[in-house]
């Protein structure tokens, strides 16, 4: 609940909040169960979709940041422009990269233990071990039909180089697309994982502690107020 700790800590998180009393334990009416019940089905789903999510990004974010280290250390500078990378490159080089006839590369560089490679598709393995360049230049080329980090439609790639062959800003383009897209994904599914957290603590604060008044005041420092802050949940659960 990353998301929630975050967003609930504003300037007033520790100024004192009214507060009613704890309820006494009072015999619920259908009309107040029907709807405790809905939010504890919502928010057992919100919950684990929650987890879930978090757990891909989790094991995903670290193989980035990988890849973005390794691409501020490739390269040795060079006379061309590209967005979003942090070097130039030499143009020479990829002038040279873009002849690469991606079928011959598959055949000749094979990678062993990669599912991928073994059904035909163009790993970065391949097209590096096939391209003696600049690193950064090669991984740029890479870059612009790459779906995933180090994987490749062999048909796409092909297309996308014999269009660099006659006209080498296209490449430029091609990346800076691939790139916006990249950090599209990433926003997108940060911000689905913060609302997916949200509706998960909306559901089980009705559905459990509806009386809370911490859960009402949480934007105002409600979690955090030593008079209704979380540790008095319990004054307010209901079975």
């Amino acid at each position: 609940m990353f998301w929630i700790v975050l967003w609930s800590i504003p300037a007033k998180a520790f100024v004192p909040v009214s507060k009613s009393p704890a309820p006494s334990k009072v015999a619920l009416t259908p009309e107040d169960v029907d709807p405790m019940m809905a939010a504890r089905s919502r928010a057992f789903i919100w919950f684990f979709g929650a987890s879930g999510g978090a757990g891909i990004a989790r094991s995903a974010f670290p193989g980035m940041f990988r890849n973005v280290v390794r691409i501020q250390q490739l390269g040795e500078g060079g006379d061309y422009w590209l967005p979003l990378y942090p070097r130039r490159v030499p143009r020479a080089d990829l002038e040279r990269i873009v002849l690469t006839d991606v079928e011959q590369c598959v055949r000749d560089y094979p990678v062993e233990n990669n599912y991928m490679a073994s059904r035909g598709f163009l790993t970065y393995d391949a097209f590096q071990r096939a391209n003696d360049a600049d690193g950064l230049a090669i991984r740029a080329v890479f870059d612009c039909f790459a779906q995933g980090a180090n994987t490749a439609t062999p048909e796409i790639a092909q297309t996308k180089l014999d269009r660099y062959r006659v006209d080498l800003n296209e490449l430029r383009w091609d990346l800076l697309r691939s790139k916006l897209t990249g950090w599209a994904a990433i926003f997108t599914l940060l911000f689905l994982l913060g609302y997916a957290d949200i509706e998960a603590y909306t559901n089980i604060y009705a559905g459990w502690f509806p009386d809370w008044p911490g859960g009402r005041l949480w934007l105002e420092g409600g979690l955090w107020d030593p008079d209704v802050g979380i540790t008095h949940i319990p004054e307010y659960w209901v079975d």
